[in-house]
């Protein structure tokens, strides 16, 4: 919410007060009753105390950085299990140590899509030799770890992505319920108002004097010593 939509926020909710301290003034206008209901409940979506609050994403992130540590971990301890294996000359596979010759360190440094397709690699040729491995203190246990901390990742990875979809759905909402309310209140309600003028004289004063924007008095008050220095 950027300045603008706050004064404007605040306008509203001053005009709503004004509604609901005189509702008994217009009780009998089912128009303007239903109309004030519409806008209220405009307002509502706007105003923060009324909208969900969610996670900060930088609980997100320390969340995701912990997985990826996991991930990494576990990937190591069975791809050095599987190099060991590949590096024996009874059985040695050369392109299988290849595959799996990653420290710690490395994967730890890899980007998020490297490392998933690392790990998954690593799972992979660590299921293919799960027997082979325990002898090397690999148990299954092991692999669970890996594939359990994948999954994790990979739907911490899909979380905020999701959550910027969200947030620019809610700003796209929040710019048209802005719109409508100020539609409600201008084609709406400032149209019946006009009819109390007469008939309820104070009412008409204090909803036009809610109605004025929250920075009229500030620019007002910059405006007056610039003419004076034209003067």
């Amino acid at each position: 919410m950027n300045d603008k939509q706050r004064a404007k926020l605040a306008m509203f909710q001053t005009t709503l007060r004004v509604l609901d301290e005189h509702a008994d003034a217009y009780a009998a206008n089912k128009a303007l009753t239903a109309a004030v209901a519409v806008f209220q409940a405009e307002v509502d979506i706007l105003d923060p105390e009324h909208l969900a609050q969610r996670a900060e994403s930088g609980g997100l992130t320390a969340v995701k950085k912990k997985t990826r540590l996991r991930v990494a971990a576990a990937a190591h301890n069975i791809g050095a299990a599987l190099y060991a294996y590949a590096a024996d000359p009874a059985h040695e596979d050369l392109p299988l140590q290849a595959a799996v010759d990653y420290t710690q360190r490395t994967l730890e440094r890899k980007s998020d899509a490297d490392l998933v397709r690392l790990a998954r690699l690593i799972l992979d040729h660590g299921t293919t030799h799960a027997k082979a491995l325990v002898d090397l203190d690999v148990a299954a246990a092991d692999l669970t770890e890996l594939r359990d901390a994948l999954t994790q990742f990979k739907a911490e990875q899909a979380a905020p992505r999701a959550a910027r979809a969200e947030g620019a759905a809610d700003t796209k909402l929040l710019a048209r319920t802005y719109r409508e309310a100020q539609a409600q209140l201008t084609q709406q309600i400032d149209r019946q108002l006009g009819r109390y003028e007469s008939k309820d004289p104070k009412f008409f004063a204090a909803y036009q004097s809610a109605r004025l924007p929250n920075a009229t008095a500030a620019r007002n008050a910059k405006t007056a010593p610039d003419k004076a220095k034209q003067a």
